[in-house]
């Protein structure tokens, strides 16, 4: 409310954490304390709920949720008092936050990541359980990523083993004509990024035909972004028919 720490606070009125304060009883604020907000003026803690809610399906992950209803992740975790880890199950019953839209036509799985119905649905939703977390060359995870820790990291979800190199994953699982067929969500797709442009150096994961979440580079983290062009990509790999 004042925004200082307990320890000051302590400090300033001579008392403990094990010290007993009655009602009535005045308190010194430290120096850097500012004044607490107005009763009725503090905003919400958390965001106000709609008068939408959603039944859970299997395939479902709370990404792809939030993304059909146009809410955002944390507005739809917050309202739900969940995290970006929680386990959803088919039935459960979640609140939409306030200003979430009825998609036209419901398949909250399929608006984003496409065909997300079993064991390619469980690797999309690890990866977009990853968002926004940072880079850090050759980790894979928890609360780092490269790019192909990224994958190895998703595809072990499924007990696919993957080498903990995007050049190693480009020669495994099944070759895709990305020329002539579409780019399904969990195909792996590698590109050259710098220095040779024979050398595959950067993979990142389809959660559609157009659109791969993956690990760009130091100083950034792990994010959705449209698919390069054709023209620049090395490879497409698959691994789940």
């Amino acid at each position: 409310m004042h925004k200082v720490t307990l320890a000051d606070l302590l400090t300033v009125n001579k008392l403990t954490v094990k010290s007993v304060i009655l009602p009535g009883q005045q308190l010194v604020l430290p120096a850097n304390a500012v004044a607490a907000p107005a009763v009725g003026t503090s905003a919400p803690s958390t965001p106000a709920a709609g008068s939408l809610t959603y039944t859970v399906k299997s395939g479902d992950f709370l990404a792809g949720i939030a993304a059909a209803y146009k809410v955002s992740l944390p507005d739809l975790l917050a309202v739900n008092k969940l995290t970006a880890r929680s386990l959803i199950l088919p039935g459960a019953k979640l609140t939409l936050p306030a200003g979430s839209v009825q998609p036209v036509a419901a398949s909250t799985s399929a608006e984003v990541a496409g065909p997300v119905a079993g064991p390619v649905g469980t690797v999309v939703a690890f990866a977009y359980a990853q968002l926004g977390k940072p880079y850090r060359f050759f980790t894979a995870g928890p609360d780092t990523f490269d790019c192909s820790g990224l994958t190895m990291a998703a595809y072990a979800q499924i007990g696919i083993q993957l080498i903990h190199q995007s050049a190693s994953q480009a020669t495994m699982g099944t070759p895709v004509d990305f020329w002539n067929e579409p780019i399904k969500a969990g195909d792996l797709v590698f590109m050259a990024t710098h220095g040779d442009p024979n050398v595959v150096n950067h993979v990142g994961l389809a959660v559609d035909a157009t659109h791969w979440i993956h690990a760009p580079k130091p100083g950034d983290v792990v994010r959705l972004a449209p698919i390069p062009p054709k023209g620049i990509l090395k490879s497409v790999r698959r691994f789940v028919p």
